[in-house]
């Protein structure tokens, strides 16, 4: 079996991931008000951060290798930002 075909499908899971802490995110706020809301939406956060992480910097990585430097501000200028905005809104906004 070829290496293309056993790395097939690698990345499926952080869709679903993704996917799923919408859908409780979505269900959740709502019904929930004070610090248990901006402790349910930090953990989102952190979460979408981890995979957008996960998504942008893996990819292509290998043992010994070094990632470049623009997959690197990719994912802070994508990502970390905008996570740490969010989480600033969610805990002082």
């Amino acid at each position: 079996m070829s290496n293309r075909f056993c790395q097939a499908g690698y990345l499926l899971e952080v869709p679903a991931i993704l996917m799923v802490t919408a859908i409780v995110l979505a269900l959740l706020l709502p019904a929930i008000s004070g610090i248990a809301r901006q402790i349910a939406l930090s953990i989102g956060i952190l979460i979408y951060a981890g995979c957008l992480y996960y998504i942008i910097l893996t990819p292509g990585w290998q043992p010994g290798g070094r990632l470049p430097l623009w997959r690197r501000l990719l994912w802070f200028g994508l990502a970390a930002v905008p996570a740490l905005g969010a989480l600033w809104y969610a805990w002082f906004g």
